[in-house]
């Protein structure tokens, strides 16, 4: 990548403030830092000289759990048992603190600012015995596509409170509708669920959509699936178009 640092068409230098020299390989190199931001700008023609973009990247910083006090991480987190519970996170880089034989079955992270959730790094040696994830009022937009395969035990997940628009198959994949039973996603900004979002849980009993932003809902919603499902929860919506059989697969809700 690089960027005009001198428009010869320009009386004056571009972006003077964003170079520095360096030297590798006995050649002298002139690296941008911070280029300037040129998103929607129409280029139309280009001279001039050009300098390297150099890119870098801050290095996450890993939360180390379970230790042996809370001041090992700020008291963000703390450890009862099988039950971690962390509060105002901006991510999910967690692991269980050194020489600490721990298994955690019951994830729950509180008033946080996590806009995209990707669990990959959350507790990557033991994402397979956790049985409940709970994140509550992290301003969540959007989630990774399959972010939750390896969490292959996980039977309850709360995502309530939060900013998310979208859900779909991608996200609610076959691995983790295979064992989900309770799945809330209530108070969230849920304008649109694709016709399959639920098409792989075939154990789900509780499924909570209550004040979202939806406004209809496909006939094939509620897909045959969802047999086993209890409770449903719908409330507060502003549902304005409803199929007469949307319904017609769930069993149990009277």
């Amino acid at each position: 990548m690089a960027w005009l640092i001198n428009d010869y068409n320009s009386t004056t230098p571009l972006y003077v403030n964003n170079l520095k020299w360096g030297v590798w390989n006995y050649k002298n190199n002139l690296y941008c830092y911070n280029p300037p931001e040129l998103r929607n700008e129409y280029l139309y023609k280009l001279s001039g000289d050009f300098c390297l973009n150099e890119t870098v990247e801050e290095e996450e910083n890993v939360l180390h759990v379970c230790g042996e006090s809370d001041e090992e991480n700020d008291s963000q987190c703390s450890c009862e048992k099988e039950n971690l519970k962390c509060n105002s996170l901006e991510n999910t880089n967690i692991e269980i603190s050194e020489n600490k034989t721990v298994e955690i079955k019951s994830v729950q992270i509180i008033h946080g600012n996590i806009s995209h959730l990707n669990l990959k790094k959350l507790l990557p040696a033991g994402q397979s015995s956790i049985e409940s994830i709970h994140f509550y009022q992290t301003n969540i937009e959007s989630i990774e596509n399959g972010t939750f395969d390896n969490f292959t035990s996980l039977k309850a997940m709360d995502l309530s409170e939060n900013l998310l628009t979208l859900i779909n198959e991608t996200i609610l994949t076959k691995e983790i509708g295979s064992t989900l039973i309770e799945l809330d996603l209530n108070s969230n900004r849920l304008t649109l669920l694709s016709p399959n979002a639920f098409i792989y849980f075939t154990k789900l009993k509780v499924l909570k959509l209550n004040n979202n932003l939806l406004l209809n809902l496909s006939s094939n919603i509620f897909s045959k699936s969802l047999a086993s499902l209890e409770h449903l929860d719908i409330s507060s919506c502003n549902i304005s178009n409803l199929m007469d059989n949307v319904f017609v697969n769930l069993r149990y809700i009277p």
